[in-house]
């Protein structure tokens, strides 16, 4: 059974009982714990976006953007039935995005699709404007260099999965997914995307 996303259209995000979060880990300090304190953002700049495309607008038009600071993860961002998920990470620092509570994201379609909304997580060299610097300067770009080379990023989703051989107890249960696994480069920045995908359900015919 396969659903049209075009045809579907768009879902709220905070509906789909779904939640993504990052992970950041230095490989060559003992346990792999890095804090997002002041230091992690004179070298670092990381927000979420939410990025909609629709090729039917004439240029100039196609393309809109919103912006959302990332945070760190606390037991609330992981949903009603999330603290067991969250504790399993005690030690590791964990982001998320700082959505309003009124605030409305929408996710619709795929990367080939006309028409499409992903919810995408960025990491960029710092930007001194960062209300979180206070006023300070980012690091020389050498240090920065320096500083990410053994930086690795794990973007990590959890939701409901239904396992199908259960019959006697409840078979939907929580679940955790490594969707990416990234280690920073000098190089260039990281662009995260998070795009609408349903599960399709494979069925067998029986004829009596």
């Amino acid at each position: 059974m396969k659903i049209d996303l075009d045809e579907f259209g768009p879902v709220e995000m905070k509906t789909s009982n779904y939640y993504s979060f990052h992970v950041f880990k230095k490989q060559t300090v003992l346990g792999g714990t890095l804090k997002m304190d002041k230091n992690f953002f004179k070298n670092l700049d990381i927000f979420y976006q939410e990025r909609s495309i629709d090729w039917y607008k004439k240029p100039g038009e196609q393309v809109s953007k919103r912006w959302y600071p990332a945070k760190e993860c606390v037991v609330d961002d992981f949903g009603e039935q999330g603290k067991t998920i969250f504790d399993t990470w005690k030690g590791f620092t964990l982001a998320c995005p700082d959505i309003p509570k009124d605030d409305i994201i929408k996710l619709e379609g795929d990367p080939g699709s006309m028409v499409a909304t992903s919810f995408d997580f960025i990491i960029n060299r710092c930007n001194s404007s960062n209300p979180l610097l206070e006023g300070e300067d980012c690091n020389d770009g050498k240090v920065t260099d320096e500083w990410v080379k053994d930086v690795q990023v794990d973007a990590w989703g959890y939701s409901n999965t239904i396992n199908f051989d259960l019959y006697e107890t409840k078979p939907v249960f929580r679940s955790q997914v490594l969707m990416d696994s990234s280690v920073l480069s000098p190089d260039g920045g990281i662009q995260i995307l998070l795009n609408l995908i349903y599960n399709t359900i494979e069925t067998v015919d029986t004829y009596l």
